[in-house]
């Protein structure tokens, strides 16, 4: 964890450090397991507030703790005693730790855990217990917190939706999860899947319902956290050609996929920053990827009829959204040359003459906005009209668009004029069928009432 121009960090001798982040230089550390053996802390520490929380993995068999130490000085604030905290990091949301629960460690088979495993969650301030969730196996990941509810993957092959505040299951969704750190945007929680040996996959659930949107196989099992930045979701396999793929949020569809070399095992979570996608793996290196062109490439179209005839309205259609990345400070400038804007939804921000222009502030890569612009030819004028659009954004990292300009040419034409005559004839043949019909009826009575 990263406060404060320092850095905390647990260690295999069962100790937590507080070191400066640039040179290095211990500021504290505080022995929290008497005895290791190969893991020490494995949990990733948590700061909030002052304090900060951290699981801890007893090797020997006994129960681990939850801890809370003070930030500045590494002291104890309290200990909470349950099984062993293996790889899930403390979440905290208004006042409680919510954290995963590995269970007691089988020193006779040395790979298994035995229950109770679980979601623990405990006040922050005390470390008093609100609630325990048992589950069908170890919970290794990482909880995801939301404003009512709690999801988390188990090794029983599960992912559980949880209430926040009593910890009652609201759905279960069996899809051979293991150990990865879910992700969570919008309305979809994206879990990785797949055990040592054992093919992976990516599925992304419904959060409300648990129901599946979609999954894509990988390349290995997904045992790391999962990522989502920029309309895309980031993962990596743990198998001995260890690879790194980005995936559309929104479908599934591979975005790209990347083997480092030399190839080995990815057991790193990936991290984002700034556009750069960071990631290590066994072959004792670290990872930068960054596209090599603007994250945001748009999609923009333009649709108009070919002609329209004066009097008569037509509509301009317009696409808008980002095909990759993401777009800041959006403006689409429209342009009418021989036409009148008579309506436009979204209605324009600003007009200026022929000149109409829409602004937005922000675009992601799942969203994309339609414009219909009404238009109508004056009473008189030249007999091609042309309708220009523009548009203008700057990228993640502040570079300006290189964007198309779209135009399209529409030919106005004026109605033939209308024949008097041929009213006068259409007239008097309706006047000759009303007059018709009048007899035709005034006979059918007189005859009635003969009868």
């Amino acid at each position: 964890a990263v406060v404060d121009g320092s850095l905390l960090v647990g260690s295999s001798n069962g100790s937590l450090y507080r070191v400066d982040r640039v040179s290095g230089a211990t500021q504290w550390s505080t022995r929290l397991l008497a005895q290791t053996n190969f893991s020490g802390i494995t949990s990733s520490p948590k700061v909030s507030f002052d304090r900060v929380y951290v699981g801890t993995f007893n090797e020997s068999g006994g129960p681990g703790e939850v801890v809370s130490l003070w930030l500045s000085n590494g002291t104890v604030a309290w200990r909470h005693a349950t099984e062993s905290i293996h790889y899930s990091s403390p979440a905290i949301v208004n006042g409680t730790l919510f954290i995963g629960v590995m269970g007691r460690y089988n020193t006779t088979s040395q790979i298994t855990f035995d229950a109770p495993y679980g979601v623990l969650a405990l006040s922050s301030s005390t470390g008093a217990e609100r609630w325990f969730f048992p589950t069908g196996g170890p919970v290794a990941a990482s909880p995801v917190v939301t404003d009512s509810r709690v999801f988390v993957p188990s090794e029983d092959g599960s992912v559980y939706a949880l209430g926040r505040d009593n910890g009652t299951e609201i759905w279960r969704a069996a899809v051979d999860a293991g150990v990865s750190s879910p992700a969570f945007h919008g309305s979809t929680l994206y879990v990785g899947t797949g055990a040592l040996g054992r093919e992976g996959r990516l599925i992304a659930l419904d959060a409300a319902t648990g129901n599946q949107r979609w999954d894509r196989n990988a390349t290995g099992p997904v045992q790391a956290s999962v990522a989502y930045a920029d309309g895309k979701v980031f993962f990596s396999t743990n198998t001995a050609r260890g690879t790194v793929h980005a995936l559309n949020a929104a479908d599934g569809a591979l975005v790209w996929m990347n083997t480092g070399l030399p190839y080995d095992y990815m057991l790193s979570s990936p991290v984002v920053s700034n556009g750069t996608l960071y990631v290590a793996g066994d072959n004792g290196h670290v990872v930068a990827f960054r596209s090599s062109r603007l994250a945001a490439v748009p999609r923009f179209t333009l649709a108009a009829p070919a002609e329209l005839e004066r009097g008569a309205v037509g509509d301009i259609l317009i696409g808008l959204g980002p095909a990759t990345g993401l777009m800041r400070n959006v403006t689409l400038t429209v342009t009418f040359t021989g036409l009148d804007l008579i309506g436009a939804m979204p209605p324009e921000d600003q007009r200026n003459g022929t000149s109409h222009t829409w602004r937005i502030v922000q675009m992601e890569y799942t969203q994309e906005l339609n414009f219909t612009l009404r238009v109508q030819p004056p009473p008189s004028g030249a007999g091609v009209a042309t309708v220009v659009a523009r548009l203008a954004f700057v990228d993640n990292d502040g570079s300006p668009c290189d964007c198309p300009t779209l135009s399209r040419t529409i030919s106005i034409v004026t109605p033939p004029a209308q024949d008097p005559s041929i009213l006068i004839v259409v007239v008097a043949v309706l006047a000759g069928v009303a007059i018709f019909s009048a007899a035709v009826i005034l006979v059918w009575r007189q005859r009635r009432g003969t009868k």
